[in-house]
Parts: structure tokens; sequence; C-alpha cells
């Protein structure tokens, strides 16, 4: 529906679009947003959304269709435990549920714990389709803005295999 919309706008083609997605939608809601706003040739998007304390803020989209393979990669699985790896494959840090859902606070340990050696200006965030888009804003934005962070975009996801390469569409 996005895309029929979106097609041939003169407004999208060759401009940096600004999406807004509410903090319920479904991850892969705002994947096919972003994928048909990319498919009207913008020439960037970045994501608006509510924080947890009510602010909106933005995050800057990479459209690569190849990270390096040290990159992090963040997901959220359906139980909301926070699995993080590099995008080349290895060894994955499990982050247990907390009270009221994903911990990010141990997910963002995780994400700086990956991120050592590692110089890759963007981190892959996604969650199954059980969690809400607003989970994996702030486990996104929250990487983009820690102190030392070394990602200065995202690349968002769709599906993950934890501890394996990532492929990207």
């Amino acid at each position: 529906k996005v895309a029929a919309l979106t097609n041939g706008k003169a407004g999208i083609e060759g401009q940096a679009v600004d999406v807004v997605a509410m903090r319920n939608a479904k991850p892969s809601q705002v994947v096919d947003v972003v994928a048909a706003v990319r498919a009207a040739k913008a020439n960037a998007v970045t994501i608006k959304t509510s924080a947890r304390d009510d602010t909106t803020q933005k995050m800057p989209l990479t459209s690569a269709s190849n990270v390096p393979d040290c990159t992090v990669v963040a997901w959220i699985d359906k139980d909301g435990w926070i699995d993080v790896w590099p995008a080349g494959g290895g060894a994955v840090r499990r982050v247990k549920r907390g009270l009221a859902g994903p911990d990010m606070t141990l997910g963002m340990d995780a994400v700086r714990t990956q991120w050592a050696g590692c110089n890759a200006p963007t981190i892959a965030v996604g969650a199954d389709d059980a969690m809400t888009w607003g989970l994996v804003f702030d486990l996104a934005t929250s990487a983009l803005q820690a102190p030392g962070s070394r990602a200065n975009m995202a690349t968002l996801l769709t599906s993950a295999v934890p501890g394996k390469k990532l492929v990207l569409p």
C-alpha cells in the first residue's frame, strides 16, 4: 500500500525523507515502509519515533546492501531476549528478559563489548514481530547515542539467525 502511494512522487525522489513510526507498530511494518520510501528513490531515510521519555527522537538509516563482518548485530527475539553478535557470524551474547521486557542496560553492555576492535559505522538491529517497534528503536538509539559509540547509522533487519553471518536483502 505504501509503495503505491510513494512510487514516482516528486517530493520523494532524490530527497531526504523522515518517516514517523508509532512505538506499537510491528518492526516488519516499519521496515516495509522504509523499503517503499527507498524504492521511491529517496536518497536518505530517518525514522522519528517517540522515545520512552515522550520526546521525539531520530534514527538515521543506511541503505547499504552489506556491512563489515565486525558490525554489531542486535536482535530481540520473541521472548524478549536480546542477542548480540558480529555480522560475520560468531559467538552470541544472550541477554535475558528483564521484568518489563528486554533488558536494555545489559543489552547495551553486550553491544559495547562487541564493538571492541571494530570501527564499523553501522549497527544492525531488529526484532521478532512479537515485539514492538518501540523496543527496536530504544535499543538502536541507545547504541547510536552511547558515549564512545562507533555507529552513526542503523540497518534495520526483519530476520536474523543469532551467531550466523548476517544476510541483508
